[in-house]
């Protein structure tokens, strides 16, 4: 293992390459993303990198022993590009994180490690299938339980990062202005995560509860995307808004504080008008159909004998939440929790009992439940139903004129699905006034399209084109949206 010849050059190439605004050049932020990644994991090199301990560390030889002893958080050592794997092991005793080459040397490291490529904007790792640009940081942080546990950090520019969100959220073959639309509420949430998670171990994951990051993106549709809309973020009084967004409304979006009760209520998220008319999910095609003891059973209630259902809380001729209860106990849970908790596709459904008859009452008022009831979960759209909606996005941006130019560019999308935001660029907002949130894990607070993007599952015709069938279901729409 060969340590660094002239590490001030190194430090010199770091600080020109993220930070480039202070010199004059481009915006750069630096994204924390969290990977689904436990150790021991492998990864390869594409890319020669400096490791830099977080803590003190000992260089270890396998077959010589130690050979020194770091008092500095300063030592650097050269990790060449390989086409074998380095290997990452923990030992939690002692809270070491041992980073095994392929020459058979091994460091270990005591709290954590980071580790920068010579080119910091290029494809750098490989872990399992997946490439990622930037730095790889692995350190020790605290669960929710309380117990240390290794987390594995992706340190990328929030640009390459977007990219990298598009292609785990939408489809390729979708619309140009849908895509920038989705680009511009990513990169949006992403910052916002980032003040607000500030003193936190990272900023966002990779999964389903941040944003859907599949690393690096080689996909021009995105990367076009993404660049087109370069540094656009929506903003409210200052502020990068709450950039909230799901696969498919079913025709309407919901306002925040219909969805999770006692939220921010914020005035861009609000229930409007949704144009996801393609959208597989915008009437379900098949109810969940549950017994009453299973129901029970999933929203961990035992039904001894019977148990009753009421609505709860309600917004007009909506309801937002029921009251499950058996004997004396009594449990309350939102239309949002009670999709998680059955494994409905969102939260705008209807309850009914399906009588021996097969009609169907929908529970309006408190209902008795016996444990070989028959209960009914229909509804609508695929996600919580807040803020931009995919799918949603995906119409408006088909909209078109009878000669086949569209109507609606990425700018009249987020006007649409987040009213009276401003959209700026270069990342020119204000840091002040937002709440810092939690570092606990972060709740379901997005929701996207996964499952069909990993199924490969084919989109729509082109509506602009020659086919006359969508091409005139999309102008019925654009009545109704000039109207609305």
């Amino acid at each position: 293992m060969r340590r660094i010849v002239f590490p001030a050059i190194m430090i010199i190439v770091f600080i020109i390459v993220c930070c480039r605004s202070v010199l004059g050049g481009e915006p750069r932020i630096i994204m924390r993303v969290a990977l689904s990644v436990t150790p021991p994991f492998q990864f390869y090199l594409k890319e020669d990198a400096c490791v830099f301990p977080l803590t003190p560390t000992e260089y270890k030889d396998m077959d010589k022993g130690l050979l020194y002893k770091g008092e500095s958080t300063d030592q650097q050592m050269t990790l060449t590009r390989s086409n074998s794997p380095f290997t990452i092991k923990t030992d939690n005793i002692l809270k070491e994180i041992i980073l095994c080459c392929p020459s058979g040397e091994s460091v270990s490291f005591f709290d954590g490690l980071r580790i920068e490529p010579v080119r910091y904007g290029c494809s750098s790792f490989q872990i399992g299938d997946r490439c990622y640009p930037g730095g790889l940081q692995i350190s020790y942080g605290i669960s929710q339980s309380g117990s240390p546990e290794i987390i594995i950090i992706n340190l990328v520019d929030l640009e390459t990062y977007t990219e990298g969100v598009l292609a785990g959220e939408v489809y390729s073959t979708w619309a140009p202005e849908a895509l920038k639309a989705q680009a511009v509420a990513s990169r949006t949430y992403a910052l916002r995560q980032k003040f607000e998670k500030a003193s936190c171990s990272f900023d966002v994951d990779d999964t389903v509860l941040s944003q859907v990051y599949t690393g690096e993106n080689q996909i021009r549709a995105f990367k076009d995307a993404v660049h087109e809309t370069y540094g656009e973020v929506l903003i409210y009084e200052d502020i990068p808004i709450k950039a909230h967004y799901f696969s498919s409304g079913g025709g309407k979006t919901e306002g925040d504080e219909e969805v999770w009760l006692g939220g921010s209520n914020e005035p861009y998220l609000i229930a409007r008008e949704d144009f996801d008319w393609m959208s597989p999910y915008y009437r379900w095609d098949k109810p969940l159909v549950l017994k009453g003891e299973d129901l029970f059973k999933k929203i961990g209630l035992p039904l001894n004998g019977s148990g009753w259902i009421e609505p709860s809380i309600r917004s007009g001729d909506k309801i937002l939440a029921y009251n499950f209860r058996t004997g004396d106990k009594t449990v309350s849970f939102t239309r949002e929790q009670i999709r998680h908790r059955i494994g409905l596709a969102s939260p705008r459904f209807d309850i009914a009992v399906r009588k021996s008859d097969g009609q169907e009452i929908i529970i309006n008022g408190i209902k008795e439940i016996k444990s070989s009831t028959v209960l009914v979960f229909d509804g609508v759209g695929s996600g919580h139903g807040v803020g931009l909606s995919q799918w949603g996005a995906q119409g408006m941006a088909l909209m078109c004129t009878r000669d086949g130019t569209p109507i609606y560019d990425y700018i009249d999308i987020l006007q649409h699905y987040y009213p009276g935001t401003e959209l700026v660029d270069n990342y020119n907002i204000s840091r002040g006034d937002i709440t810092l949130a939690s570092c606990n894990p972060p709740q379901f607070v997005y929701d996207s399209d996964e499952k069909d993007v990993k199924t490969g599952d084919t989109v729509p015709p082109d509506i602009c084109g020659d086919d006359r069938e969508y091409t005139q279901t999309v102008r019925n729409y654009h009545i109704r949206f000039m109207l609305y």
